[in-house]
Formats: structure tokens, C-alpha cells, sequence
């Protein structure tokens, strides 16, 4: 079974495979195929960002090479051979095994140092600080996407009474900022309340000023996972030296926010793809 390593125009090391490729997807030019053997494609399988092209290597190895006299005749040698021999009764009844010694004949060998050029993959430089990045991006991306899961899971809560909480969801946040709104506006009158049903299954009836204490809580509550906690998380992250201290950043949100209050922590913008791209 043939492996070829192929190597594009940009002598970068695109895979090992059994079949060659002709055509660099990415300029439209002929890829250099060149012939691995098993041990290569295995390494490549195993740790396909650890390495970053081929290179021709000498292996020296002893073979053993028949002889042949002048007239291109094998020329054999006598050698002793041990052979078990069954032996039998009168009645032709295995009775037992004894040892004979015999001569036979083998062509005569000698033993030649022959150097093989083969092709080899060659380890990547920077392959450490590649797989770091990669696990920082991965933990990044798992501490981004839990900050969003978590607020909008019902489990990011603000306790506005005592044992009444309601969940710091994006639609939470809306509605009542739009009801909180009506009330600086007219649309509803001082007297008039909103009612509402808690985390608790439980319905409230809720006048402007306590509308405004859950719109500022529920604010609070994501600011305290997008300003805080997240970037410890990301400071955590950046700071790891090792794929192992990554690996051990446990990701996990909480609401901290005291009943009815907080204090405000300074809210920066929540990630974009263009702060996750500086990763």
C-alpha cells in the first residue's frame, strides 16, 4: 500500500493520503506528491498539525545478498540440519520421536550496508504553540457561548423581593424596559401595574417604581456576567501556558446579585466577532 505527502505551491503539507492529488485548491497549480512510508501517514494521523512538510532522509540498512560464481551460477553451501523422526512398531504404531542429523544445501549469502533515500514529514516549529491557540479559541469559545446560554437558560436570576426572582433574559430586559418606558411617556398612568409572573410560577402585580428596580437588576445580572465573570474567565485563558492549564478553566456562571440591589460593575460590550477573532 502506497502513502504520497502533498505539499502545495505554497510548500505547506496538506495531508498524507493513499491517492496523489493533482490540483492546489487554493492557486490552481500542480501539488508535489511524494511517496511516505506507513510509519509517516501513522505519525501525520496522529498529530496532523505537528508537522509542516517532508524532507528526504538516509537510512542505512544490512540486507542479505545471494552469491553467484563467474558463470552467473548460485553457488551453494553443505549445512547440518536437525530433523525429528517418528518411530513406529512392527505394527506400524507410533511408538515414539528420535533425533537425526541431515545435510542440506542453501545458496551461499553475504551481508551488504545498502542507504535508502526516503521522504520523511518534518515536525512544525511553532506545533506547541499551535495547539495552545487552538485549545484557548476552543475554551474561549465554550466561555463566550455559555455567558449567552446561561443568560437566556432562566437560571440567571434577580431577586427583586425576597424569594421572588425573575430571569435576566434578553426578552425579559425588553419587555419591561418598553413598560418602564410607557410610564415616562403617559402610555401608562402612575396608578396602573404590570402584572407579571415570577420564576416561581407566581403572579405579581408590579407598579413603575419596582419596574424600574427589576429593569436595573436584571441589567446588573448580565453586566456581572459579561463584565465580570467573563473576564476572568478570558484572563484566565489568555494567561495559560499549557494545554493542561486551559483544559482545567472550569466554566461555569452564576448570579451574585443581592436582593433588590447591586452595585454596579463597569459594563463593557458583550463579544463580537471581532474581539473573537483577537484570540
Amino acid at each position: 500500500m502506497k502513502y504520497f505527502a502533498q505539499i502545495n505551491s505554497k510548500n505547506e503539507l496538506i495531508g498524507v493520503d493513499l491517492s496523489k492529488i493533482l490540483i492546489d485548491a487554493y492557486d490552481s497549480t500542480e501539488v508535489n506528491n511524494y511517496e511516505v512510508a506507513e510509519e509517516e501517514f501513522l505519525k501525520y494521523k496522529a498529530a496532523p498539525y505537528k508537522y509542516n512538510g517532508v524532507e528526504e532522509k538516509e537510512i542505512e540498512e544490512e540486507i542479505e545478498v545471494p552469491d553467484y560464481d563467474e558463470e552467473g551460477n548460485p553457488i551453494m553451501i553443505e549445512y547440518e540440519d536437525i530433523e525429528v523422526v517418528i518411530d513406529y512398531d512392527e505394527e506400524g504404531n507410533p511408538t515414539g520421536t528420535h533425533e537425526i542429523t541431515v545435510i542440506k544445501k542453501k545458496q551461499q549469502t553475504h551481508t551488504e550496508t545498502i542507504t535508502e533515500t526516503v521522504w520523511v514529514l518534518t515536525e512544525n516549529p511553532d506545533w506547541e504553540e499551535e495547539q495552545l491557540e487552538i485549545a484557548q479559541q476552543a475554551k474561549y469559545d465554550e466561555a463566550n457561548k455559555g455567558a449567552k446560554d446561561f443568560l437566556e437558560s432562566g437560571n440567571a436570576l434577580f431577586e427583586f423581593e425576597e424569594g421572588k426572582h425573575i430571569e435576566a433574559t434578553d426578552g425579559n430586559i425588553a419587555k419591561l424596559t418598553a413598560y418602564a418606558l410607557a410610564y415616562v411617556t403617559g402610555q401608562l398612568q402612575p396608578t396602573e401595574t404590570v402584572v407579571w409572573n415570577t420564576k416561581e410560577d407566581e403572579t405579581v402585580e408590579l407598579n413603575a417604581e419596582q419596574i424600574g428596580v427589576i429593569v436595573k437588576g436584571l441589567g446588573f445580572v448580565q453586566a456581572s456576567v459579561w463584565s465580570v465573570q467573563f473576564p476572568q474567565y478570558l484572563q484566565a485563558i489568555e494567561t495559560a501556558e499549557t494545554i493542561e492549564e486551559v483544559n482545567d478553566i472550569n466554566i461555569e456562571y452564576y448570579s451574585d446579585v443581592p436582593v433588590g440591589e447591586a452595585e454596579e460593575p463597569t459594563v463593557e460590550p458583550e463579544p463580537t466577532e471581532e474581539t473573537e477573532d483577537e484570540l
